[in-house]
């Protein structure tokens, strides 16, 4: 009886440790998304691109032209202004080939012309260092699977719902009544 009641403590213990953990990297996983958005809202694209998954920057030429990338793609949104930039929920989180993954919304709030424009978007992380850091993919809709292609460690069983975009609405709103859709 005393043998039986140490594994159950024993088998208790484990459970918990493994919802601390899953507790830690999804702690770890918003850290690293709020740097994103911190950058983002800074403007700050050469330490916005130390956040993207280093594959991604490799594909386009290293750091200095993936910042440089950014510089020309934000310059067309120059007028804009971001409103809000935050962490969205942690949709999935698995372990795969040695590394943890997982599927994690961004929510975004932009006035452009007058017009307010509100997102939720979907990104991919990564941890190459047992979930103490991330790195991301920011997901269009219809993306994913070229993702996947692109990124050959990416688990087949990573599953992101598509984008959501809101004009004329703000994002507390749009957050309000927003479903994942899966339906991609």
């Amino acid at each position: 009886m005393k043998y039986l009641l140490l594994f159950f403590l024993c088998l208790q213990s484990l459970q918990l440790k493994a919802q601390t953990d899953s507790v830690l990297l999804k702690q770890n996983i918003k850290t690293g998304m709020d740097s994103v958005s911190a950058t983002f809202m800074r403007k700050d694209w050469s330490a916005f691109t130390k956040y993207m998954h280093p594959d991604l920057v490799k594909m386009m030429g290293g750091d200095k032209n993936f910042t440089v990338f950014l510089e020309k793609q934000m310059s067309s949104l120059e007028d804009a202004v971001v409103n809000k930039s935050a962490p969205g929920n942690v949709l999935q989180l698995i372990r795969y080939k040695n590394q943890w993954q997982c599927i994690v919304e961004s929510y975004l709030e932009m006035t452009v012309d007058s017009t307010v424009v509100s997102s939720v978007s979907s990104n991919i992380g990564v941890s190459f260092d047992e979930g103490k850091t991330w790195k991301f993919i920011r997901l269009s809709n219809g993306n994913e699977e070229k993702m996947k292609q692109f990124f050959k460690d990416l688990s087949p069983d990573l599953h992101a719902p598509l984008n959501k975009t809101a004009v004329g609405v703000r994002l507390d709103e749009l957050l309000k009544t927003y479903e994942p859709d899966y339906s991609n």
